[in-house]
């Protein structure tokens, strides 16, 4: 059931409802907001079984690959922008599966964290 759900089962008007759901809208946005993260970093790692460094075709396993993984990133960067905006970046790039030292890298050359090394070689370009 969801936090909102959660926190009015109880009521039986709408009149009661709305306070309780205004106080528990923090958490069922911070709820939201880590379910989404979660399901991102399993999409992205999926996505980087069996993708390898290199030059591939676009319309190949790996270029649907990377063109699904950057659609996730893209995502994330809008929704998740607290992860980004802060001092959880470096986490968050790791937890993506970026390699080497991401707090020396500028926001926009991670798209691609599984594919991203240290000289910035990237995997199927556009």
């Amino acid at each position: 059931m969801p936090v909102i759900g959660l926190a009015v089962h109880h009521t039986h008007r709408l009149s009661q409802a709305i306070l309780p759901a205004l106080l528990w809208t923090p958490i069922a946005t911070m709820a939201a907001l880590t379910v989404y993260a979660l399901l991102t970093v399993i999409g992205v790692r999926v996505l980087a079984i069996g993708l390898l460094e290199g030059y591939h075709p676009v319309r190949s396993r790996a270029g649907w690959q990377l063109w699904t993984t950057e659609r996730l990133m893209d995502a994330a960067r809008n929704y998740l922008f607290p992860l980004y905006a802060s001092m959880l970046t470096p986490m968050w790039l790791r937890l993506l599966g970026t390699k080497g030292r991401p707090r020396h890298r500028d926001i926009h050359r991670v798209a691609d964290p599984q594919v991203h090394r240290d000289r910035g070689r990237r995997v199927p370009g556009r």
